[in-house]
């Protein structure tokens, strides 16, 4: 049962109030060979301290101290390469799993043949009585990669990050990891970039019907905080390459999902700007690159989109008037932004 070894790359920058219950959470799985590496980002907290005082009881743990914070990416792009299991699954490290999420997923890998990719569901924790362990339903299907891409936001049973899922060592190293790292370096082995490759490329993804996975929503997080940073900057890029790879690869049902998505994160970084304190070149420099590349996709989401009216209208009244959107709409639309500039969250 426990011949394959599995390879689990957590994740970690300044997670010393959960990383002991994200760990535990691993070391309780009931499948029991495996790889557990622990990647500190340069934490400024007791992150490390903690990590050293569970790794000396632990000889599965490898714990990998970087001296630079370089980010999610970077992160899990160290564990992969330092990883020797057959599979390789990444964790962040204020989420934790059900002790049967591992052997789980092995078992769905051995039932179907030239499988590259076992996904499960999540459950998003607010409180503690939200981690309770559902009841397993044991369903599941199986599709060729291409499809399951098409199916992403649409079908409610794939989840669209890149955590609670196994992945083939195998179908990982046929990847350049860092081939989007110059163009995206915060963002190159992230969701919103990486998912659609991922699943456009196996050969057959497991999509299981149950949830092994507590997913801890991080207020403070990079994704929620509403801060303008280098991570932001890069959906201009991400974007652009999704939906480019969208198109080559004719996955029209995702590309009209994806281009949705990109025109909304480029008018969010519009606002973000003009709630941040950026530099006058700066500012325009980005600017300008909105600008370009939404007049570039516009008539490709007019087009195909199927987003509502309002959605739609707010999205295309843009290319119009930037001052009028700019005074008007972004006050409307993306207010709640305005929240995180009173409460000092806007920062670059």
């Amino acid at each position: 049962m426990y011949k394959e070894l599995v390879s689990i790359v957590v994740t970690l920058y300044n997670k010393q109030d959960t990383l002991q219950s994200c760990i535990s959470s691993i070391q309780d799985q009931t499948y029991k060979n495996l790889e557990i590496i622990l990647v500190n980002d340069a934490s400024t907290d007791m992150t490390l301290q903690l990590c050293e005082e569970i790794a000396i009881k632990d000889s599965r743990i490898v714990l990998v101290d970087k001296k630079n914070n370089e980010g999610l990416s970077s992160a899990r792009a160290t564990g992969v390469d330092i990883s020797h299991g057959s599979w390789i699954l990444f964790m962040d490290g204020d989420d934790r799993m059900f002790p049967d999420l591992i052997e789980s997923l092995m078992l769905h890998s051995k039932h179907e043949t030239d499988v590259d990719i076992v996904s499960c569901l999540r459950i998003f924790s607010e409180t503690p009585e939200s981690e309770k362990k559902p009841s397993r339903i044991g369903a599941y299907f199986v599709d060729a990669g291409r499809n399951a891409a098409n199916r992403i936001y649409r079908d409610k049973w794939i989840d669209t990050t890149l955590v609670c899922k196994l992945y083939r060592k195998q179908f990982m190293d046929k990847f350049h990891l860092y081939h989007y790292k110059e163009k995206c370096p915060y963002m190159f082995l992230e969701d919103y970039l990486m998912t659609p490759v991922f699943f456009c490329y196996a050969r057959r993804i497991v999509v299981v019907e149950d949830a092994f996975w507590v997913h801890r929503e991080d207020c403070n997080s990079i994704s929620r905080s509403g801060a303008l940073s280098g991570w932001n900057y890069d959906h201009i890029e991400a974007g652009r390459i999704v939906v480019e790879f969208c198109r080559k690869n004719s996955l029209d049902r995702l590309l009209e999902k994806e281009l949705s998505k990109y025109i909304a994160h480029l008018l969010r970084i519009w606002v973000l700007m003009d709630f941040s304190k950026i530099e006058k070149e700066k500012k325009k420099e980005i600017q300008n690159r909105i600008r370009f590349y939404y007049m570039h996709y516009r008539g490709m989401y007019k087009e195909m989109s199927e987003d509502n009216f309002i959605r739609k209208y707010i999205f295309l009244m843009f290319r119009y008037s930037k001052v009028v959107w700019s005074k008007m709409i972004k006050n409307l639309y993306y207010k709640q932004y305005k929240k995180h500039v009173k409460s000092g969250g806007m920062k670059t």
